[in-house]
């Protein structure tokens, strides 16, 4: 099983936490780690727009990323373009208990 990280910000710890137990419960995710107090940059017109947000690490599957899209897609507060969806492929010997 080809494993993947999949990088996606959030407003606030709590809100990435609400995301990380649907994933887990959904079991498209192994595991979900949060890291709060990210400080993020993105273009914005002519301007630089920054904020502070907590952003998820989700290992998971790479047969699994749709599924996680459609998800973030479906739920994510920021809408269906708003968020940055990163992934990240593994090369990972042991086997994902998925």
């Amino acid at each position: 099983m080809q494993g993947v990280l999949i990088f996606v910000p959030a407003s606030n710890q709590e809100e990435a936490k609400q995301y990380a137990t649907d994933l887990i419960k959904q079991k498209l995710a192994f595991v979900v780690r949060i890291t709060k107090d990210v400080y993020q940059l993105w273009p914005e017109n002519d301007n630089i727009g920054s904020d502070t947000v907590a952003v998820l690490r989700i290992h998971t599957a790479k047969n699994l990323i749709d599924k996680i899209k459609q998800y973030f897609a479906n739920n994510h507060r920021w809408g269906k373009s708003n968020y940055c969806f990163e992934v990240i492929e593994l090369n990972v010997e042991s086997e994902m208990p998925m």
